[in-house]
């Protein structure tokens, strides 16, 4: 589908709700159930005819593994690592941004570095030496105006988080790729022709997509933006299939967050 900023919203509240649904508790009204109205067991024809010794021999039985402090400990190593990996990402670019003269154009601090490409880091806007076609210019521009730098540093934080979940990577991906949409949608919107944008795209293509925290004018796949720029937009009416997600998150919410039944296990014996 071409909602663009509905597949954004989406993906974000997606992230958040991951972490809250599973930590909001429903405390509905419980009937506690009492076994030992039951009545069916009875106990009186056990016997313990067998004596239990006064101290237990030593039988040499070995040291129980404790799979919860190993485990908990790689995940806690996998957790510093991404977020070490995170914050050097933002160092290298801060030093970068902070060693630079920022020039303002519409209002949106732009810097001139010895980078091959252009891309945002955060409310910044990166641009080569060299110069770029403005058509990159204004795609950039969306990046900053529509603070995607946001869900960026928010799928990052998961990540650091679920780094053993490969499913949050595609998620990743996912959001990043939907940024380039709305990013291309908009700079066609203003005015830039298909043409000069469709050919800055291409002499992009040799560029790698290195960069973590920012959001290039290059990403892969192109194939894919390159598509959703030529189609179709997607009917109105379409957009009523969003409504299914709230009972989604409402049996969610149920499964997740429900406080489970009471019980007494009480056993009426019969002598």
């Amino acid at each position: 589908a071409t909602f663009f900023h509905l597949n954004r919203y989406y993906l974000v509240l997606g992230i958040i709700a991951s972490f809250i649904i599973p930590g909001i508790s429903i405390s509905g009204v419980t009937q506690p159930y009492d076994l030992s109205l039951t009545n069916y067991i009875e106990t009186s024809w056990i016997e313990t005819s067998y004596p239990v010794p006064a101290t237990m021999p030593d039988i040499g039985v070995d040291t129980e593994v404790n799979y919860t402090l190993i485990f908990s400990v790689i995940y806690l190593i996998g957790v510093s690592i991404m977020f070490i990996r995170l914050l050097l990402w933002i160092a290298r670019y801060v030093r970068l941004i902070s060693s630079h003269e920022v020039r303002f154009v519409d209002n949106i601090p732009v810097i001139s570095t010895s980078e091959s490409h252009a891309f945002s880091f955060f409310n910044v806007i990166v641009l080569p030496a060299h110069g770029v076609n403005p058509a990159i210019l204004a795609h950039e521009k969306v990046h900053v105006k529509q603070c995607h730098w946001i869900d960026l540093l928010l799928i990052e934080l998961a990540c650091a988080v679920l780094w053993f979940n490969p499913f949050v990577f595609l998620y990743r991906k996912a959001i990043k790729l939907q940024h380039e949409y709305l990013a291309d949608s908009h700079t066609i919107e203003s005015g830039v022709t298909m043409e000069n944008y469709l050919h800055c795209m291409l002499n992009q293509l040799q560029l790698e997509n290195s960069l973590v925290l920012v959001n290039k004018f290059h990403t892969h796949p192109i194939k894919n933006r390159i598509m959703m720029m030529t189609k179709t937009k997607t009917p109105m009416k379409f957009k009523t299939v969003y409504l299914l997600l709230i009972p989604v998150l409402c049996l969610l919410l149920v499964a997740f967050s429900s406080k489970p039944v009471a019980f007494t296990s009480e056993i009426v014996t019969d002598n």
